[in-house]
């Protein structure tokens, strides 16, 4: 039987998760990205409504605020009921109060949060957001017909989704491809695992898409890359339930050392560029990501 993701497991690694997301900005360059995809940036005269499904720690959230506030100033910190807003929802109640921290430290109004999964957002009205977003969190849920089906109801008549997915070029996959050949394994993984970790084929989402009711969808790439350093690469990745799942196909015996494979192949790979740095766990080196962004309209 094929292992689902455990999304609880986020809560064990929010803490580090979140710190390497948003000290480094490596998400909120995507998220700014699929942002100017997707918003019209021209001044509106009425205020607009945003969610954030599957928000983290906020490398999302922060962005839409920023975004709407340019759009017209003020708008998300009055508080007064007629001004932009932004809804962020998430699975991990750790997360969420990470996010709350944030909120709170930056004294942000008009941001509502809530604990919920998002394929079964059934606390929330239809037909009242008009862009909903979902950084890299729709692609992991357990029944994506459903998260995508639970947008479409939330969105007005007219508005916009957007999504960022993974395919099998994402740097995790192919990282741990070549530490799969390390350990003397082959570097493939089943289908089924690239299934449930990406979308690896552009027209089945599309498919999707028209499936559950939105009349046109666009698709773009984004490439993003962060200065970061081995060290804090490997904390975010060792509780991370997509690095978990990348463990299964290895022998039993072998699994426990994928982790300290991937810091011996980042080593190897990136040693020659810092000759001067005589701790490897702190060598820094370019982290590059490529996602697919796609616009879908209700």
């Amino acid at each position: 039987m094929e292992k689902q993701f455990d999304l609880n497991n986020w809560d064990e690694t929010a803490t580090s998760y979140s710190k390497f997301m948003n000290s480094k900005g490596f998400f909120s360059k995507f998220g700014s990205d699929m942002i100017a995809k997707t918003i019209d940036n021209r001044r509106k005269s009425s205020p607009l409504r945003v969610l954030d499904v599957a928000c983290g720690s906020g490398s999302l959230t922060f962005p839409l605020v920023e975004t709407l506030n340019e759009m017209n100033p003020c708008s998300v910190t009055g508080g007064d009921g007629s001004s932009s807003s932004v809804v962020a929802v998430d699975i991990s109640q750790k997360m969420i109060d990470l996010l709350n921290h944030a909120i709170e430290s930056q004294g942000m109004k008009n941001i509502e949060t809530y604990c919920m999964n998002g394929e079964s957002m059934t606390q929330l009205e239809s037909n009242q957001f008009d862009y909903v977003f979902s950084s890299f969190g729709w692609m992991m849920f357990n029944d994506r017909k459903a998260g995508l089906s639970e947008i479409y109801r939330l969105l007005k008549p007219g508005g916009k989704v957007s999504l960022i997915t993974k395919d099998s070029n994402w740097f995790l996959i192919a990282d741990c491809k070549v530490c799969y050949e390390m350990l003397g394994e082959p570097p493939v993984f089943p289908e089924s695992l690239l299934r449930r970790l990406t979308i690896p084929y552009q027209n089945e989402l599309e498919d999707l898409y028209k499936e559950v009711g939105f009349k046109s969808v666009e698709f773009y790439r984004s490439t993003q890359s962060v200065m970061t350093t081995i060290e804090s690469t490997i904390n975010v990745v060792r509780n991370n339930p997509v690095f978990q799942l990348l463990k299964q196909p290895l022998p039993i015996s072998k699994r426990d050392l994928l982790l300290e494979t991937y810091r011996e192949m980042l080593i190897k790979r990136h040693i020659n560029n810092n000759i001067n740095n005589s701790n490897n766990n702190n060598l820094e080196y370019e982290l590059t990501g490529s996602v697919i962004i796609s616009v879908g309209q209700k």
